[in-house]
């Protein structure tokens, strides 16, 4: 169930997990981030920067520059922000 009064948050990653997403080739995968909760559209960032704009969808992707520490958050239509840490690694 959805709380659209409460902030929005990270549900995906979850807070300070590592996420291994070498591919093998020095490339790296794109991370899955979902929202729970807040009123669409969300803007997602990774470390300040967005990487998605007005999205309706509770979900996006991130595709890392490089391996090491993120911090994923949300913004939602009313202002509203949630968000984590998580790791990625090579």
């Amino acid at each position: 169930m959805v709380a659209r009064d409460a902030a929005p948050e990270i549900a995906l990653p979850g807070d300070g997990v590592a996420v291994e997403l070498d591919l093998g080739d020095g490339e790296l995968a794109p991370l899955m981030v979902k929202v729970r909760n807040g009123v669409p559209p969300f803007t997602f960032f990774a470390n300040g920067a967005p990487f998605s704009h007005p999205n309706f969808a509770r979900q996006d992707l991130w595709t890392p520059d490089e391996p090491g520490y993120v911090t994923l958050s949300v913004v939602n239509a009313e202002g509203r922000s949630g968000g984590n840490e998580c790791t990625n690694r090579l």
